[in-house]
């Protein structure tokens, strides 16, 4: 099984005047309205005016049940907050038997890897354990946002073990707005 640790975090702003002390962070995964996960955190201080992240503790790691996994984040604090309906958000991730993906985060530039037009490697590694045979490679494209994936040329590549070895590659695809 490939599954790993999540790092399931809420980003908070405290946009008030005064600290908040003793919050209680909610991380709630749900599956098929089956809770997987209903873990508060406790944050001694959010300093006013300070953004700060916060990780579930320990790390998170999805049964290995197929499945669409919602998450809902919330954070509550004693010292009273004058605007609460900023305080939640929610996310979801999908567990399959044949596809492992991971997301850290979203390109937020046009980058090439040697600083000279070069590729750029963004992936999502996974050691194949046994002898296995792949049938393709998925990529899911954000929707929207700046800059644009449009007209980017993507190529999937499977590397060999020392990830310098090029062992298959797709042949290239440019980015359009159907995609």
């Amino acid at each position: 099984n490939q599954l790993r640790a999540l790092p399931l975090n809420m980003t908070v702003l405290n946009n008030g005047a005064v600290d908040q002390t003793n919050a209680t962070a909610n991380f709630t995964v749900d599956r098929a309205g089956t809770t997987v996960l209903d873990q508060d955190q406790t944050v001694a201080n959010i300093p006013a005016g300070v953004t700060s992240r916060i990780f579930v503790n320990p790390d998170f790691v999805p049964p290995t049940v197929a499945g669409t996994y919602d998450c809902s984040y919330t954070i509550t604090s004693s010292v009273g907050d004058a605007t609460t309906t900023d305080n939640a958000g929610t996310s979801s991730f999908k567990v399959d038997e044949f596809i492992y993906a991971r997301d850290g985060g979203t390109a937020s530039s046009y980058e090439d890897g040697d600083g000279a037009g070069g590729p750029y490697f963004l992936c999502n590694g996974f050691h194949i354990a046994q002898e296995a045979e792949l049938y393709s490679v998925d990529v899911a494209l954000r929707s929207g946002g700046s800059p644009s994936p449009i007209g980017n040329t993507i190529i999937g590549t499977l590397q060999g073990a020392d990830l310098e070895t090029t062992l298959a590659e797709t042949l290239e695809h440019e980015i359009v707005a159907t995609d």
